[in-house]
């Protein structure tokens, strides 16, 4: 329901923005819990690169970039 309603209702050059902003999404001075939120809230933007068969390599990709 939440997809459809930001797919509906956001406008498309903030979907544009936010995909990038996922795309380029690091850790950096973020904890495992904050990385975690941000991805969440911004792949909603990306629902073409997050499908469930594509997320578990684009999560394993972005895995990468957390320190330890």
């Amino acid at each position: 329901f939440l997809r459809e309603l930001y797919e509906k209702y956001t406008p498309p050059h903030v979907k544009d923005r936010k995909e990038v902003e996922f795309l380029q999404l690091e850790q950096k001075d973020m904890t495992v819990a904050e990385y975690e939120t941000k991805f969440t809230e911004l792949e909603k933007y990306a629902p073409h690169i997050c499908d469930n068969e594509i997320r578990r390599v684009v999560l394993r990709h972005f895995k990468k970039k957390y320190t330890p």
